[in-house]
C-alpha cells in the first residue's frame, strides 16, 4: 500500500511541478523556472532511487533533499507577485 502511495504522490508532485513551471514560463521568471527545474531532477533522481533499487544507501539523504529543494521552491513560487494582468472573472470580480 506504501508504494502505491508514492507512485499517486509523485504522478500528482511531477503534474503541479509541470503546471507551476509553465506559469513561471510563461511569465519570465527564469531564476525561478531554473530552480524548479532542480528541484524536478532531484525529485526524479530520489524516484529512480527508489523504484530502481539503486544507491539505496543515500536514499533517505536524497528524500530529504527532494523534501527541502521542493519547499524552497514552492515558497518563492508562491510569494512573488504574478505579473500578469488582472483576468476578468465575471460579475465584476477579478483575479491577478
Amino acid at each position: 500500500m506504501h508504494d502505491l502511495l508514492v507512485s499517486f504522490s509523485l504522478l500528482f508532485f511531477v503534474t503541479a511541478v509541470f503546471a507551476i513551471m509553465h506559469m513561471l514560463y510563461i511569465e519570465h521568471r527564469m531564476t525561478l523556472f531554473g530552480f524548479g527545474m532542480i528541484c524536478l531532477a532531484v525529485s526524479v533522481a530520489s524516484a529512480i532511487m527508489y523504484y530502481g533499487n539503486a544507491f539505496t544507501a543515500f536514499l533517505a539523504v536524497a528524500q530529504k533533499l527532494t523534501f527541502v529543494a521542493s519547499a524552497g521552491w514552492l515558497l518563492p513560487c508562491h510569494y512573488v507577485e504574478s505579473q500578469t494582468n488582472d483576468v476578468a472573472v465575471g460579475e465584476g470580480r477579478t483575479i491577478r
